[in-house]
């Protein structure tokens, strides 16, 4: 029967103990009288015990590779597309009704996207660091996530249309031409 007493943590087994028990109702242990109270419930959401410094280091990590890769494309735009000319022939441009001034300007593009991605990792890592501007970082680090899924995702699917268009032989003959 439940007289009001708070309820325990039997310090054995971790059970949630009546206020009024002398012994847990789990395990049988006697109850510790002077052991806190359990902390309320959250809705059952426990709260997270990663650390900020953990995600600083996480945040940091990303930025530095985002702003890495990112600027060596921008830089290197024009010698990855002359790579690209160089390996795969003007063929490769004309069948995906591209410009090699396009594809330079569109390595440059991703870069740039990926070297924002990083500044906004680092902006979130200083945060974090800092242990200030809560918002600051949540905005800054959803908005470089995002950039860089655009950047991977996209490298990707340049990736997989490379490799359609080298299967090219393996479709159906009798599907309709594009």
């Amino acid at each position: 029967m439940d007289d009001g007493t708070p309820p325990h943590i039997c310090s054995e087994c971790g059970a949630l103990v009546g206020g009024s028990d002398s012994f847990c109702t789990s395990c049988g242990a006697m109850v510790d009288r002077n052991a806190p109270p359990p902390a309320p419930k959250t809705f059952g959401v426990e709260k997270n015990n990663i650390g900020l410094p953990v995600i600083g280091v996480l945040s940091a990590i990303w930025a530095l590779g985002a702003l890495g890769l990112g600027l060596m494309l921008v830089i290197n735009a024009e010698a990855i597309a002359d790579l690209a000319l160089e390996s795969y022939g003007q063929e490769f441009f004309d069948e995906y009704g591209i410009t090699y001034e396009f594809f330079m300007q569109f390595v440059a593009l991703l870069g740039a996207v990926l070297t924002a991605s990083g500044a906004l990792a680092a902006v979130t890592a200083v945060t974090a660091f800092m242990k200030k501007f809560y918002t600051v970082a949540l905005v800054t680090c959803i908005i470089s996530s995002i950039l860089g899924m655009v950047i991977l995702l996209g490298i990707i699917g340049l990736f997989v249309a490379n490799l359609i268009r080298h299967a090219k032989d393996e479709f159906d003959p009798s599907g309709i031409k594009m």
